[in-house]
């Protein structure tokens, strides 16, 4: 008996002999399953972690070029603590991340059409 797809055109379905089973990804079941048992949550350590963002639209007339220039800005503020079992290993870091928009590319000016990044502390104790 051949099977009807959504789509109107009829296909044969496959025939299997007597004694013959579908069996699905049971080759990789057992593996998987070990693999979850052993990465369970009862592993890891819970530590704090933070993170704030804040983002700038920057619009302003180049004073050089006499031109609208643009730019957008990430800026970013991360913290972990309490990574290790004593609570002494901690982390924080603040930076941004910005884009040009609407200006010819003049690197002698400053400009520059790349994503621009700047780290502005970080610190680990």
């Amino acid at each position: 008996m051949p099977g009807k797809m959504p789509h109107g055109k009829e296909y044969p379905l496959p025939s299997f002999k007597e004694g013959m089973t579908v069996m699905r990804g049971t080759r990789l079941s057992f593996p998987i399953f070990l693999l979850l048992l052993l990465l369970g949550p009862w592993h890891a350590l819970a530590a704090d972690f933070r993170f704030q963002s804040s983002t700038q639209y920057l619009w302003y007339t180049d004073p050089f070029k006499n031109e609208d220039q643009s730019d957008i800005v990430q800026y970013f503020n991360i913290g972990a603590s309490k990574i290790d079992k004593a609570g002494r290993f901690s982390a924080y870091g603040y930076g941004r991340i910005s884009q040009q928009f609407g200006s010819e590319t003049d690197v002698l000016l400053g400009d520059d059409e790349d994503i621009l990044s700047r780290l502005y502390f970080l610190y680990v104790n």
